[in-house]
């Protein structure tokens, strides 16, 4: 009886454990969908919450050819951080400044907040997109170049126009890739 009794018991915490899993794991697969979610709704310039933050999105930033979409956050944001997401530099412009230059910054490693990963892949005349106050900014990949990483950055324009920088580490090395796109 004893024998039957820890069976039955064993068996119904292994269905509680198995049920509790699968549970976590479509939990899991909501929250991915809902992020995902609110980088399209803003890219379609409708007006989004991030979840849990308060905050919403000032601009977003796509680039196709790396499958990337992410939300950008204001300056004075404490989500405009390069440890969280990618960052919006003090000294940038928003697109639409004549004869301005946007710069972003992100890590290229692997953790969670390296969104710059694969910027290596970039090349000329890849697009670039900025959505900004329901508007759609697209810039043109025309130059990249390395730098040492000291912290500072010199952006290469090569005439007038609105420019975006996309800055990143490289990894292993102490130098910093910068990506410049004209706006077209």
């Amino acid at each position: 009886m004893k024998k039957r009794l820890v069976s039955v018991i064993s068996f119904l915490l292994m269905c509680a454990g198995i049920i509790l899993g699968l549970s976590l794991s479509v939990r899991k697969e909501e929250e991915v969908i809902s992020i995902n979610t609110s980088v399209d709704d803003f890219i379609h310039n409708e007006e989004v919450k991030v979840e849990n933050k308060n905050e919403e999105y000032f601009m977003a930033l796509e680039i196709p050819s790396i499958n990337l979409k992410r939300g950008i956050y204001e300056k004075g944001s404490y989500l405009n951080n390069v440890n969280l997401n990618i960052l919006l530099l003090n000294e940038s412009d928003t697109p639409d400044i004549e004869n301005g230059t946007v710069i972003l910054a992100s890590h290229a490693g692997n953790m969670d907040s390296s969104y710059f990963r694969n910027l290596y892949k970039l090349y000329n005349g890849a697009k670039v997109y900025l959505y900004y106050e329901g508007v759609k900014y697209e810039y043109e990949i025309v130059n990249n170049y390395e730098v040492n990483k000291t912290g500072k950055v010199k952006i290469k324009r090569e005439s007038i126009g609105n420019y975006i920088a996309l800055i990143t580490c490289i990894s292993h090395s102490n130098k910093q890739i910068v990506f410049i796109g004209i706006q077209k």
